[in-house]
């Protein structure tokens, strides 16, 4: 019932004869805001819905669903009158009616799809645990392009799935027709930081250098470590916000990817997957 819930609460807002804006991110823009201009009608109602098996969250412990909740629940985004939904237990992107709630078609990775999935130009992006980056027509479903974002087709046994050694967990923001992921949660085995082409799938720029950094832990002990890119990323200004799991989103420059900043040993223990601003600040969710 909670995750048919997330899927109605939707569909009352998006009634079939109403003139209304795609929601083609999560939170609907790149900074993350929530807010639409769309004028909701006084009058609301369901108009159908559809009832999937309740999510298995990547993470079991309860501060780390508290700090990482990216996929508890679905997360849909809007776009050209279809939904698209993310699945982390069946390694697929479903495409429904806005109208009928049908299934229009559906898509399988070689992993998990625990991220947010986003929208642009006709086209639908994700990332999955299988260290890849999707492009499909939203139309269809036919793939445009696809890209690994890990440095090899390793694998291991992770959060009880068979995944890339290093998954891609960076939720894909964009702007100006450029995405931006990461793969890799692990910094000791290099995290991969990238500005993808939303086109083309070409690589803009790729910083795989934050890694294995000598810096204090938030515990006062030196470690070989940095930002570990798990969350939905934000757009502030001419910053990308990396989050970083349960610590604080790390700083990056749009346009070269370069590290502006990362406070993580200053900040102590706190900081959470989730980040929102605007063009001067933003805000991060922590324990």
């Amino acid at each position: 019932m909670r995750l048919s819930l997330s899927v109605i609460l939707c569909l009352l807002v998006l009634q079939a004869e109403a003139q209304f804006h795609n929601w083609s991110l999560w939170r609907f823009d790149h900074g993350r805001s929530a807010a639409t201009p769309e004028q909701l009608s006084d009058s609301l109602y369901l108009q159908w819905q559809v009832k999937y098996s309740a999510r298995i969250p990547v993470w079991d412990d309860p501060l780390n669903q508290n700090l990482m909740q990216f996929d508890r629940f679905f997360e849909p985004i809007v776009a050209d009158n279809k939904i698209f939904l993310g699945f982390n237990d069946q390694d697929k992107v479903v495409a429904l009616d806005i109208n009928s709630g049908k299934e229009l078609w559906h898509f399988y990775a070689d992993g998990p799809v625990r991220m947010p999935l986003a929208a642009n130009n006709g086209l639908i992006y994700f990332t999955s645990d299988d260290g890849h980056c999707y492009c499909l027509n939203a139309d269809n479903g036919s793939p445009v392009w696809i890209i690994s974002l890990a440095p090899s087709p390793l694998k291991l046994l992770g959060n009880k799935r068979l995944i890339s050694m290093w998954p891609a967990r960076g939720g894909i923001v964009i702007k100006d027709n450029i995405i931006y992921t990461a793969a890799s949660i692990f910094p000791m085995m290099g995290t991969f930081i990238y500005a993808i082409s939303a086109e083309t799938g070409e690589i803009i720029w790729k910083n795989e250098g934050t890694g294995s950094n000598y810096i204090l832990q938030p515990h006062s002990t030196p470690a070989f470590a940095d930002v570990a890119p798990q969350g939905t990323f934000t757009i502030s200004g001419d910053r990308l916000l990396v989050a970083g799991g349960r610590s604080v989103p790390a700083a990056f420059d749009l346009k070269t990817g370069e590290k502006l900043y990362y406070h993580l040993a200053a900040s102590g223990k706190t900081g959470g997957a989730f980040t929102c601003g605007n063009d001067q600040v933003f805000f991060n969710h922590h324990r």
